[in-house]
């Protein structure tokens, strides 16, 4: 296994058991507080921004060597650079809230599988932005994983609602607040890369991390400003959590083409399914979605292979 793979591995461990932690704090510990999802994504951001720019701080001091230099700025301008970085924190913005916004109010085994259709719209962005093209193979391999993803939101109970899933795409809202963190996620991942490819994986990951945080935390404590003590222990976790996840991510964005990285990650629906099943007692309908997920699996696998 080469190190793309290892870090696409460790990294959608670490980030789909992070989701499911999150999951868990939105359903309860921060149940009963105003705009929830918005606070934890602001703090959990803020925290893991802060580490991520200690540690870079730490790193550019000469006591962490290994990650290169801060800016490579030799094929765009800096007003280029710093366009894509603030593109990316509304993006990375929006995708955060709108999936923790989804994964509060929706069945996880359901809402979860849906960022199946990222490695679609990444394909079309990073086409449209930045040129790069799959192989026919790969790409067959991201329609299976589209294809196995809709049949997990089929009911398990009858094989007449084969249109449910999609009426059930903008009748239910936890499955719009999903749509619109594709949508984001789909520019996020695309002009993440181009921000790592230009400077340094660590500096543009606290870069547009801790932004993310600054910027969900000013609005949300504008918008409400009713939050407690009690909850910030589990939040400072999260962000440490958060923080191991990306920086194994963005470490593999850095070296392998978007619409690849986007779809393996997009295996990580399978150990979604496993954790909401262990720890969120998510159990209806468990068999059927299990069978439409080795349908992805195989996605992933002909992405992998013919890539």
């Amino acid at each position: 296994m080469n190190s793309f793979l290892l870090d696409i591995a460790i990294g959608t461990v670490i980030f789909e058991g992070w989701q499911v932690y999150t999951a868990r704090l939105l359903r309860g510990p921060l149940r009963d507080h105003g705009a929830a999802a918005a606070w934890c994504i602001a703090f959990t951001m803020t925290v893991s921004g802060l580490l991520l720019g200690l540690v870079w701080f730490i790193r550019q001091s000469g006591a962490v060597q290994g990650l290169g230099s801060v800016t490579n700025l030799s094929q765009i301008t800096a007003t280029s650079f710093w366009l894509i970085t603030a593109a990316a924190v509304i993006a990375h913005t929006t995708m955060q809230v709108a999936r923790a916004r989804g994964h509060a109010v929706g069945d996880m085994t359901r809402v979860r599988p849906l960022f199946a259709l990222t490695p679609a719209l990444v394909a079309v962005v990073s086409w449209l932005f930045t040129g790069e093209q799959a192989t026919a193979g790969a790409l067959g391999g991201v329609v299976a994983i589209v294809f196995g993803t809709y049949l997990i939101n089929v009911p398990g109970d009858s094989t007449k609602n084969i249109f449910t899933p999609i009426r059930a795409l903008v009748e239910r809202p936890e499955n719009r607040w999903m749509l619109l963190a594709i949508l984001a996620s789909s520019f996020n991942i695309t002009l993440v890369r181009q921000g790592i490819v230009h400077s340094d994986i660590l500096f543009f990951t606290f870069l547009s991390v801790f932004l993310t945080g600054i910027v969900t935390l000013v609005i949300v404590y504008l918008k409400t400003r009713r939050f407690t003590v009690r909850t910030l222990g589990p939040l400072v976790f999260s962000g440490l959590w958060y923080t191991a996840a990306v920086l194994f991510l963005n470490t593999a964005l850095r070296a392998d083409l978007t619409v690849y990285n986007s779809a393996l990650k997009t295996a990580g629906v399978l150990l979604s399914m496993l954790f909401a099943y262990l720890f969120l007692k998510e159990r209806r309908d468990f068999l059927h979605r299990l069978v439409a997920a080795a349908l992805i699996a195989g996605g992933v696998i002909a992405v992998a292979i013919l890539r």
